[in-house]
């Protein structure tokens, strides 16, 4: 008695399916926990300059925490809180619109200069 390939077609549906399914959920599921993960980010950048340096620079918070890989924002984030140039930074920041050669000093500025101001000027 042979398999008929019908049931072998219908098998392999049910497999892909749900495989497909499998993969669906789990991409929600690391969708939710960047989610969750930027929300305390957020939460974490109101205790160092970091919110002020991106004001400065003209770049929107909200921006700059979704636009931004995960990874990348956990590295400002300790960027800003081992950093000891914090004087310099502090006087930079009464600046009212700093350009990324103001600030050349920072750690965080290779992630910066992409969304600051003059680069969305020029591109």
């Amino acid at each position: 008695m042979s398999i008929s390939p019908f049931v072998i077609i219908i098998s392999s549906a049910f497999l892909l399916a749900g495989l497909g399914a499998l993969l669906v959920l789990r991409s929600h599921k690391k969708a939710y926990q960047k989610r969750g993960l930027r929300r305390y980010f957020a939460e974490k950048m109101y205790d160092i300059p970091l919110p002020r340096m991106l004001q400065a620079l003209g770049i929107g918070e909200t921006t700059f925490l979704y636009r931004e890989s995960v990874d990348n924002i956990g590295e400002c984030i300790k960027n800003c809180e081992t950093c000891e140039t914090t004087d310099q930074c502090k006087q930079s920041l009464k600046i009212p619109e700093l350009n990324p050669e103001d600030v050349e000093f920072c750690a965080n500025m290779k992630y910066l200069s992409k969304f600051s101001r003059s680069q969305r000027i020029k591109g």
